[in-house]
Parts: C-alpha cells; sequence; structure tokens
C-alpha cells in the first residue's frame, strides 16, 4: 500500500504509531514496527532532500 504524506503529516503520523506501540494499543505490532521503521527512513530521506 503506497501512501502519499507530507513530511509534517508523516511526522504525526510516526509519533502516533510510537505512542501507541508503547501504550500497547495497537493490534499487529510487527505491522506497525515495520511501518515505524519505513516511514522513519522515508521522512530522514525527505529532510535530506530538502537540504
Amino acid at each position: 500500500m503506497e501512501l502519499e504524506l507530507e513530511i509534517e503529516e508523516a511526522k504525526s503520523l510516526l509519533a502516533f504509531l510510537q505512542d501507541s506501540l508503547v501504550a500497547g494499543t495497537l493490534p499487529g505490532s510487527h505491522w506497525v514496527a515495520n511501518t515505524l521503521v519505513k516511514l522513519s527512513f522515508a521522512i530522514s530521506e525527505e529532510e535530506e532532500d530538502e537540504k
């Protein structure tokens, strides 16, 4: 599944997923962990491209 997000939206989603994972309120924590890694990497790449 591809999702187009602005950098601020991605950061907000990343924070939500991290908080939910820590709180244990999301099912499928393996999927969440993988998504966190992908999202973090994409944000880092985007920020590098903007420099």
